[in-house]
């Protein structure tokens, strides 16, 4: 930005638009002192989520390459493990997302079922796309809906039999292939220095 023209028909370099904001009819209006500007909306969106953006260290000893390599070899195998996952799950006859929702359904915490916004927070979906997930998933016959014991109002979803079927098998599985993987992780942190480059 160069700069912006007032109503009064005076330049404005840079410097000086920045501390101002011109209005629609080209009033010029200076902005309060002492107010911070809005954040940006990707970390607005990652607290909503719960995230921290951590800032980036200002003064860090370099790493070795070895730990570039190390990094690569573990987020390959992490590709390749989901990749592994998504085709396990298709075997058996559902989507990835399928899965991993019976999976959220499952591995819940209160033994009467989650509700849609539990697993909208597991999955890392907004509430829509999740009700839509739902609504495959019971037509598909792998989970239910059912109203609370205690307040009707509240609707909790539980796993049909074919949905505990299916997720056993599939879970079986994955345990299996991180077992083996397990073997491999810790060699690929061992000797590694720490955040503080020690």
């Amino acid at each position: 930005m160069l700069g912006c023209l007032a109503r009064s028909g005076q330049w404005l370099p840079a410097s000086a638009a920045s501390r101002i904001g011109v209005g629609g009819d080209g009033v010029v209006a200076r902005k309060p002192e002492g107010r911070r500007s809005a954040p940006p909306p990707t970390i607005v969106a990652a607290a909503r989520r719960g995230r921290s953006l951590s800032p980036l260290p200002t003064s860090q000893q370099a790493l070795p390459d070895d730990a570039y390599r190390r990094l690569l070899t573990l987020r390959t195998g992490l590709r390749r493990f989901q990749h592994w996952s998504e085709a396990q799950a298709r075997a058996a006859g559902l989507t990835p997302a399928q899965h991993q929702l019976l999976l959220a359904v499952r591995g819940h915490v209160d033994p009467r079922g989650p509700k849609v916004g539990d697993v909208a927070d597991q999955l890392l979906l907004r509430h829509h796309s999740t009700v839509g997930l739902v609504d495959r998933a019971e037509a598909a016959g792998l989970l239910r809906r059912i109203s609370d014991d205690d307040d009707h109002r509240v609707v909790r979803l539980q796993l049909t039999p074919k949905g505990e079927d299916r997720l056993a098998a599939l879970s079986a599985l994955h345990i299996e292939e991180l077992r083996r993987l397990a073997h491999q992780l810790p060699d690929l942190w061992e000797g590694l220095p720490d955040a503080e480059g020690h």
